[in-house]
Formats: structure tokens, C-alpha cells, sequence
């Protein structure tokens, strides 16, 4: 956990920032008659060409006061806010709303992060584990192959509420108050933003 939240850190300096915009160099008009060097997973493509950009353009709509409906810069034009993978409301975006892109893009990752490892803490310890375990199994689902792969892309904001639905699911099912299944409702509409 550290060690990716001292990963993630160094981008909040201006200036700096977590995407793999180097990927540019293998595409024409950037590509660059010199040797190529190694290149990130080609999987990170689509954050530069699609998720990067449009979240930068989406968030300059919403400061300028505008509800981004559709996108007119992909192809002859396509809905943006019916786009799953645009994320417009997800909470871990906002931050765009309101902070330069790399700073978004930092802060949105390091609240994932957190986010997983939190709700997995809770969920395991709810189910019965002594802390230190719970601790282990929050690290290793928030370190873990999927999330950290598709950490700048919406997936991952969608999985890291998985062990909070399942723990307030659980104490639904277990006769808790109404609060927990209010909870439930609202963790449950967070993760479709």
C-alpha cells in the first residue's frame, strides 16, 4: 500500500502526471524516426486516446456550466454522458470538476486505492477475521492484479465498492436497520456512476 501511494505522490507535483502519454511517440504525427524504446502495455492505449481526454474536455464543460449530454469530437459525434467508460458522475472524477487534470487523475487513483483497501478492512473484519488478517486480505485485494492494472480506467472504480456492498448486504441480510439497506442503495448507485 505504501509503496503505491508513494508511486502515485510524486504526480502531484505541477507538472508531472500518471498516464502513459508517451504511447503518443508510436503514433504518427509523434512518432519519431529513432529506435523505439519499450513501451508501456499496449492495453494503456485507450486512457490516452479516449479516458485522458475526455475527462479534461468533460470537466471544462461542467466548470463552464454545461451538462457534457453528447461529444462531438469522437467520430461525427457520440453520446458522452450515456458512455459508461466517460464516468462523468463517479466520485472518483469529480476531483476534475475542480484541480488540473494531473492532479484529478492522481487523486482519483489514490482515493481507488484507498477506497478498496477500506471497504475490503471493514468487510473482512465484519466477517470474523482478527485485525492483522483483515489487514492482509484488505493490502492484497488492494494491490491486487485488477485493481492496480485498471486503476486510470473506470473498472477499477466499480470493483473497489465490491467488499462494501457485500459487508452491508451482509448485515442487511443479518436484520440490521434500515440504515444499512439505505447504505446499501446508495453504494450500490455509486458504483453505476
Amino acid at each position: 500500500a505504501g509503496l503505491a501511494i508513494a508511486f502515485i505522490l510524486p504526480v502531484l507535483i505541477p507538472g508531472r502526471t500518471f498516464s502513459p502519454v508517451r504511447l503518443l511517440n508510436d503514433y504518427v504525427p509523434w512518432k519519431s524516426p529513432a529506435p523505439a524504446q519499450a513501451s508501456p502495455p499496449k492495453v494503456q492505449v485507450g486512457r490516452v486516446f479516449a479516458i485522458h481526454p475526455w475527462l479534461s474536455w468533460a470537466a471544462g464543460r461542467v466548470r463552464e456550466g454545461v451538462l457534457p449530454l453528447w461529444n462531438p469530437h469522437s467520430f461525427a459525434g457520440a453520446p458522452f454522458l450515456g458512455n459508461l467508460q466517460s464516468a462523468l458522475f463517479s466520485p472518483f472524477n469529480i476531483a476534475a470538476w475542480l484541480a488540473d487534470l494531473n492532479t484529478a487523475v492522481a487523486l482519483g487513483m489514490l482515493a481507488k486505492l484507498v477506497t478498496a483497501g477500506l471497504s475490503m478492512y471493514w468487510f473482512l473484519g465484519l466477517s470474523g477475521l482478527v485485525p492483522l488478517s483483515a489487514l492482509l486480505g484488505a493490502v492484497t485485494f488492494m494491490m491486487g492484479g485488477f485493481v492496480v492494472n485498471w486503476l486510470g480506467w473506470p473498472h477499477a472504480g466499480v470493483v473497489v465498492w465490491l467488499p462494501l456492498m457485500f459487508g452491508l448486504t451482509e448485515r442487511v441480510v443479518r436484520g440490521a436497520s434500515w440504515t444499512a439497506a439505505g447504505l446499501l442503495a446508495v453504494v450500490t448507485c455509486l458504483q453505476f456512476l
